[in-house]
Formats: structure tokens, C-alpha cells, sequence
């Protein structure tokens, strides 16, 4: 059965009043096609999403017992593979990025942050954690690697679904990042190479989008690859 607006809108306030930590990974935010009227699919989401802003209070914060820092991490890849022939880029290009110092979002402090506290938690891992120590911000950044298909719709949900459900007070201790360090979001994605970035620039197409970026303060960078390493982070 073909999708209608009023079907798309059904199914987010579905999600959005079963489960809202887990609107970023229900397939319809992903979705690309258009309807006759020129509207986008993801744009009936975010539109239907601005209006039930409240329904995010209802993603409740998990306390992770063990610490957020990984103190195995090296940056170095521990299965044998390499970015070029793993489906795993976004980790691989995370992972070569460790310890390194970048304009805009400082240096990175991990990679691949748990923010699970049990098994059954339905929730990802945070890409990169990085500390910027001239603005005094530390960034949870929602990476995507060239090529990557994902809307920009679906990187706002993800990585603002993960602020709201990481302990703060908490990955502050572990990292030991001041109490008062502001922890802001953010997306990472590769200049002109990617679908987010795409709809980045279509603002008339992705206008609902947009504003909701900006209702739920999300900071949006971009990178280029050259020679395999990321460089020229800038903020658009």
C-alpha cells in the first residue's frame, strides 16, 4: 500500500508515544521518495516531530555503571580489517581521528562511546566525543562516512536521541572534563559527499528539517578526505 501523508504522520506519533528514543531507527525517517505534491517523506516526519516536541521528555536518561571511556581504545583496528574493504567506515574513520586536534570540535577524545548500561537498552554508540578547549565544549558527534545514504533528518534524531539519553554529570567524571564544560551535539559529515549533506543544502526541500536543528540546538560540520585522513573541518 502506497504511503499517504496522513500515514507517515500516523506512523511517527505511533513511535513518538511508544518509544521515542527509538524514532531515529524506524525506516520511515530514512525514507527519500517524494509524494505527488513535491512534499518529502522526511519532511512530514520532522514537521510532525516540531509539533510534538514534548515527546522526547519521555526519553529517559540511562546511568551507565561502567565508565563511557574505553580504556582499550587505541585507534587502532583490533578485527584485522581496514577501511577499505570493512562496511564499518564510519568507526574506521572515527578511529583515525583518536587523539587528533581539529578546528571547531578540538581534539578527539574517544571513539565509539557505549552508552548502553544493560543488553536490553535500545540504543547505539555515541561515534566521536571530542573536547574543544578554547570555546570549553565537548561535542557528541553523529558521524557519516562518504557516500553515506542516511537523511539529515535520521543524524539529528540519532545523535539528539543519545544526548538525551547519556548521563552528563557522569561522562564528564569519566573524561575527566570539568562540571562545567557545555556538552553540545553535533553532525559530522563529508563536504559534498553525502546525502545529510545533500539535504543540508536543500533547505527549501528540507525546510522542516532545518528548523528542527535548530529547536533542539544541533551544530552541523563538515569534513574533506584527503588521502584517507579528515581534514578542513568547517561549521556551515
Amino acid at each position: 500500500m502506497a504511503h499517504t501523508p496522513d500515514s507517515i504522520r500516523e506512523q511517527t506519533m505511533n513511535s513518538l508515544n511508544e518509544c521515542p528514543c527509538c524514532l531515529y531507527t524506524e525506516k520511515f525517517v530514512n525514507y527519500k521518495s517524494k509524494f505527488r505534491d513535491g512534499r518529502k517523506y522526511s519532511e512530514i516526519v520532522a514537521e510532525t516531530i516540531l509539533n510534538n516536541l514534548n515527546k522526547f521528555d519521555n526519553i529517559q536518561t540511562i546511568t551507565r555503571q561502567r565508565s563511557y571511556k574505553t580504556e582499550e581504545h587505541d585507534g587502532k583496528a583490533t578485527t584485522g580489517r581496514n577501511s577499505s574493504n570493512s562496511n564499518r567506515s564510519e568507526e574506521y574513520i572515527a578511529m583515525s581521528m583518536f587523539k587528533l586536534k581539529y578546528e571547531y570540535i578540538g581534539e578527539v577524545l574517544d571513539y565509539q562511546i557505549p552508552i548502553k548500561n544493560v543488553r536490553k537498552d535500545k540504543v547505539g554508540k555515541i561515534d566521536i566525543l571530542s573536547f574543544n578547549s578554547i570555546t570549553n565544549v565537548t561535542y557528541l558527534l553523529e558521524l557519516k562516512a562518504p557516500k553515506a545514504k542516511d537523511t539529515l533528518l535520521h543524524c539529528i534524531l540519532e545523535i539528539y536521541t543519545y544526548w538525551k539519553i547519556v548521563d552528563k554529570d557522569k561522562l564528564r567524571r569519566d573524561f575527566d572534563i570539568d562540571v562545567h564544560t557545555d556538552i553540545r551535539k553535533a553532525i559530522l559529515v563529508p563536504y559534498n559527499n553525502c546525502n545529510a549533506f545533500t539535504d543540508f543544502l536543500d533547505k527549501s526541500n528540507n525546510q522542516y528539517a532545518h528548523q528542527l536543528m535548530q529547536k533542539l540546538k544541533i551544530d552541523f560540520f563538515v569534513f574533506e578526505m584527503v588521502n584517507k585522513n579528515v581534514q578542513n573541518i568547517q561549521k556551515l
